[in-house]
């Protein structure tokens, strides 16, 4: 595994480093001191998973999830609690608020590991402006029941599929929590929740009171 940590902070990095070696003692731990040098590691080398900083001196480390998160397993670390829904909509795969204990880096690691190891991610077929598209469902921010069809927030747009919520919730690896009668939203979003409302690509979804106690029940175990 080789685990690239993107800090400007040396104390920051150095914890990082140390956290990183106890938990995989035979991974490679690259660290960029800067949003360019982090850029060049990603471009030229293969990267497992990324431990971002939120704010760097030449950049953000949201600028270069939006561009990586993608196909590398985004981590935030960061001292800035009310930048997490935007980390999520960029495809951030987990969001901890510094300080951080060891035991949380494990689970938002662990997480990340089993990304890895799963090949098939599942997807499902719709449309965006009258073009077939495949939607890995990894991707999509929200979920909204819309007549007999879905539609699929995306970073791309908004996507229609000829499916149901229930459906989408049966798919194998459904990254999908139902918050509401007529929306789904990944399970990683439900830490942004604030006043029993979420907010999600540009989507204010209240929590619906039936659903609360099972969301209750997924954050806190």
């Amino acid at each position: 595994m080789t685990i690239l940590i993107i800090e400007d902070e040396i104390p920051a990095q150095q914890l990082l480093q140390y956290y990183c070696a106890q938990l995989y003692p035979r991974a490679t731990i690259l660290v960029a001191s800067s949003a360019l040098q982090a850029e060049e590691y990603l471009t030229g080398s293969h990267i497992d998973v990324a431990v971002s900083d939120i704010d760097l001196y030449d950049g953000t480390g949201v600028g270069l999830a939006e561009r990586f998160a993608r196909t590398v397993p985004w981590i935030f670390t960061t001292a800035y609690s009310e930048f997490a829904v935007e980390a999520f909509a960029c495809g951030a795969f987990d969001y901890i608020v510094k300080p951080f204990s060891l035991d949380r880096l494990v689970v938002a690691l662990e997480k990340a590991s089993l990304k890895l190891s799963t090949h098939d991610l599942p997807t499902i077929a719709a449309t965006m402006s009258g073009r077939p598209v495949t939607i890995p469902l990894d991707t999509v921010h929200v979920v909204q029941a819309w007549g007999n069809y879905v539609r699929l927030h995306t970073k791309d747009g908004i996507a229609i599929a000829d499916r149901t919520l229930k459906s989408i919730l049966a798919v194998p690896g459904s990254p999908f929590v139902q918050v509401h009668k007529s929306f789904l939203v990944p399970e990683r979003l439900l830490l942004t929740i604030t006043d029993n409302t979420l907010r999600a690509a540009d989507v204010v979804i209240p929590i619906g009171v039936t659903f609360r106690a099972v969301i209750r029940q997924r954050l806190h175990g």
